[in-house]
């Protein structure tokens, strides 16, 4: 009862002022960003919660060819729940930012108990929800083009992309929508986990807030966006070993975006 009049009376506050950001703001937070990283070992945040995702995927494609088709878009689709893996880290910048020091993997996790955990975990069901219903979309895009019949091996399953009207009917397709997925994503998660770490709201007003930030900076958040998806595909390059570093850098950054774009004090 008392966290739930807590949240109503944290939603009748006067809503967030929007700042207008730029792109130097997004230079600014990286650098930020990574100070925050170097100054403590948040990768061990990301190593909990990226490796055991990532070897399950690989280990399931290794041993079935059926899958091959969707292993792109199973990737492509972690940046979608990418967020909920830097809740932690958002909670050390928090923390940092109010002058405590030496934090360490515990103060990350003590994000779990604080008042705004339930709306996390909403806002968490909903990235998880378009996870899910992209993986259909990509299913039904796979079976619609190429078909249900699983290509022979990795190099036939390119050559088929590459070659072939139905490959590349797949390509575009799967990359129009999913890009319209990955918008979704960006514009209601980039903003709204780390403003309900920052203090008590409910999800709703959290990803409103969110959105009312992108569509006030929309230049400023493609090229977040863009900057995301590039430093993500990089770190998977080497065996995924980079998201160790690029994932918990990358959510220093987005707190500190956060606070250039949101001032809740009104």
């Amino acid at each position: 009862m008392i966290s739930r009049t807590a949240g109503h009376l944290a939603d009748e506050a006067p809503e967030p002022a929007i700042r207008q950001i730029g792109i130097a703001d997004i230079r600014l937070s990286l650098a930020r960003g990574w100070e925050d990283f170097l100054a403590r070992p948040t990768s061990m945040v990301a190593l909990f919660v990226v490796y055991p995702a990532v070897g399950f995927v690989l280990s399931y494609a290794a041993f079935d060819y059926a899958i091959l088709p969707l292993l792109v878009p199973i990737i492509a689709g972690f940046a979608l729940v990418g967020p909920l893996t830097t809740v932690g880290v958002f909670e050390l910048s928090r923390k940092h930012e109010a002058g405590a020091r030496d934090l360490r993997l515990a103060d990350a996790l003590s994000v779990l108990s604080g008042p705004s955990t339930g709306a996390i975990l909403r806002v968490g069901l909903m990235l998880f929800g378009l996870f899910v219903v992209w993986l259909v979309a990509a299913r039904q895009i796979v079976f619609s083009t190429i078909g249900a019949e699983a290509p022979a091996g990795l190099a036939a399953f390119l050559a088929q992309v590459a070659t072939t009207p139905q490959g590349q009917a797949m390509f575009i397709l799967g990359n129009g929508v999913g890009f319209l997925f990955a918008l979704a994503a960006l514009v209601l998660g980039v903003f709204s986990l780390p403003m309900l770490v920052d203090g008590e709201t409910s999800a709703a007003r959290a990803m409103a807030t969110s959105l009312r930030a992108c569509a006030e900076n929309p230049v400023t958040i493609a090229a977040w966006g863009l900057t995301v998806a590039v430093l993500l595909a990089l770190a998977m390059l080497p065996l995924f070993a980079g998201l160790v570093i690029v994932l918990p850098w990358l959510g220093h950054a987005t707190w500190h975006l956060y606070r250039a774009a949101i001032d809740r004090a009104g």
